[in-house]
């Protein structure tokens, strides 16, 4: 599968996905309708790559992930982009 298999496949509705509410915008075209889940917890994100990986972009993200992980979580200042049409 391609990195855009998971978009053709909810394009031609064949299923449905869970996103970050800053990423709606990213797809919400080609037919795809965006809509707000409230009571779901936070979801957890896992970054692996390979111990003889050193390229600068692969060790630079790490490096940013791990930055931000450490932070306090920040309470969301407001509600996520509204869906189409409401």
């Amino acid at each position: 599968m391609t990195a855009s298999g998971p978009y053709e496949a909810l394009v031609g509705g064949q299923g449905v996905c869970f996103l970050a509410s800053g990423n709606a915008p990213l797809v919400a075209r080609s037919g795809v309708i965006t809509r707000p889940v409230h009571g779901v917890s936070p979801c957890r994100l896992a970054l692996a790559w390979r111990a003889d990986d050193h390229r600068p972009l692969v060790l630079g993200y790490a490096r940013a992930a791990r930055r931000l992980s450490e932070r306090p979580a920040e309470p969301d200042a407001e509600p996520g982009p509204k869906p189409d049409g409401a």
